[in-house]
């Protein structure tokens, strides 16, 4: 049962970042990331519960999400971005423990978007969608 939702969630991001390239196909060159340095205020929807959090891109590529007390990094690609974070004894929910979020999105001039999995006490795996606009 846990097999088909892994390989669910893995297929689901595989196309959601295919559909995203075709944004950095379409420009003559690409771009300076979008997200460096920005602060936006994002909606996480999870079969866990929909929570929002202040996500920080730094400009060293560090990552922080203001709901976890983790520490992760982004990699951007003009428009496009993945991300790798990691907290432990973390609270989604009713769930508590270590969770890793691995994420694949894009940004739209003040606005981030995107998909990914989150994986909860290296067993259990949750699809996660989510989208978010630029904090002032």
């Amino acid at each position: 049962m846990m097999n088909k939702k892994i390989i669910f969630a893995l297929i689901f991001s595989i196309l959601i970042v295919g559909l995203f390239m075709g944004n950095v196909n379409a420009k003559d060159n690409i771009e300076t990331d979008v997200v460096t340095g920005n602060v936006y205020t994002c909606y996480f929807y999870t079969p866990l519960e929909v929570f929002n959090a202040q996500v920080t891109f730094g400009s060293n590529n560090a990552l922080t999400v203001s709901s976890f007390s983790g520490f992760g990094f982004y990699l951007p690609l003009g428009d496009l971005f993945t991300v790798g974070y990691y907290a432990s004894q973390a609270s989604i929910g009713q769930q508590t423990g270590d969770i890793v979020m691995l994420l694949a999105g894009a940004g739209f001039d003040q606005f981030v978007g995107g998909t990914g999995t989150i994986l909860l006490q290296y067993s259990e795996v949750y699809f996660v969608a989510f989208g978010g606009f630029q904090a002032v």
